[in-house]
């Protein structure tokens, strides 16, 4: 989607994996990469290190949620703060460190987009939607379960849900907008099989077609 809102608007984009990201100190990519790439595609519209109208698309971001413990807490929350830096101001510095020169970035044409699967999130809305349940007072229809109605439950998520899945807050907050984007149907994949342009059903008929014309030759 980010790729097609690209090429309409006809402006640059990056596409970064944030389960490949780490904390400053540790061997891994790190957010400065993810400027140095948008960099390499920009080419000569970057000037004087301000980035021109265009889009960085961070995806797995659900890859880097951390869990609490009772006395600490691990997994991804130093990724999460590094990705926190970027989205605080409309400047971004970095040392450049032993491969690249130090530089600050006007960052301030840049849409960020955050992605990511979430699984296990539509089970925290559950269990909240549930628990509000059973607080009420007096007789009321019990529901069967969120999973099993029409709707996507994901629709349901709220910052709360967020934040107990492992994103911090303070990162939550500063998403603007959130998008939730339905399951593809049945009918959904054969229109990406038969209808698109330059589909692969229509492709392997041209070749298949060019094999019989040299078969017959």
């Amino acid at each position: 989607i980010c790729n097609t809102l690209s090429k309409i608007l006809n402006i640059p984009i990056y596409i970064a994996d944030a389960s490949q990201m780490t904390e400053a100190g540790y061997v891994g990519l790190s957010p400065e990469s993810i400027f140095i790439g948008l960099e390499k595609m920009c080419g000569e519209n970057l000037k004087n290190n301000k980035f021109p109208v265009s889009i960085i698309y961070i995806d797995e971001i659900d890859k880097v949620a951390f869990k609490r413990t009772d006395k600490y807490e691990v997994g991804n929350k130093g990724v999460q703060e590094e990705f926190l830096k970027m989205f605080e101001s409309n400047k971004y510095s970095f040392d450049g460190g032993r491969d690249y020169r130090a530089r600050t970035y006007d960052i301030s044409n840049i849409m960020f987009v955050l992605g990511g699967a979430f699984s296990g999130l539509e089970n925290i809305i559950e269990k909240r939607v549930n628990s509000n349940k059973e607080k009420k007072i007096g007789f009321f229809k019990e529901k069967d379960s969120l999973q099993d109605n029409n709707t996507n439950i994901l629709q349901q998520a709220t910052t709360e849900d967020l934040i107990e899945y492992g994103i911090m807050p303070e990162l939550v907050g500063r998403m603007s907008n959130r998008v939730i984007l339905n399951p593809l149907t049945k009918q959904d994949l054969i229109n990406i099989l038969t209808v698109s342009q330059n589909n692969v059903i229509s492709q392997y008929k041209q070749v298949f077609s060019r094999s019989e014309e040299h078969t017959s030759e």
